[in-house]
């Protein structure tokens, strides 16, 4: 029961990280034109990695207690694996 419980954490966890990823990346290219505005922005880049950053510092706080925090299911099958 426990191995379902982590299994649907991670997954929940997951889909929120890339959710709040995404969303901060659209919110950053929002209103850009890409045939004319296609300029290097530091800027942009900044606030893009730092939606990735913040998504995954959140749902690794919140879902660390349920599935150890580990958003990679290669990660946590190895770990939860019985042998």
């Amino acid at each position: 029961m426990a191995d379902t419980v982590a299994v649907i954490g991670e997954f929940v966890g997951t889909t929120l990280f890339l959710f709040f990823a995404f969303a901060g990346t659209q919110l950053a290219n929002f209103g850009k034109q890409i045939e004319y505005d296609n300029q290097f922005s530091l800027a942009n880049l900044l606030y893009i990695s730092a939606a990735f950053g913040f998504g995954l510092m959140v749902n690794a706080w919140i879902f660390f207690r349920i599935s150890g925090g580990l958003f990679n299911p290669a990660v946590s099958i190895t770990l939860h694996r019985k042998v």
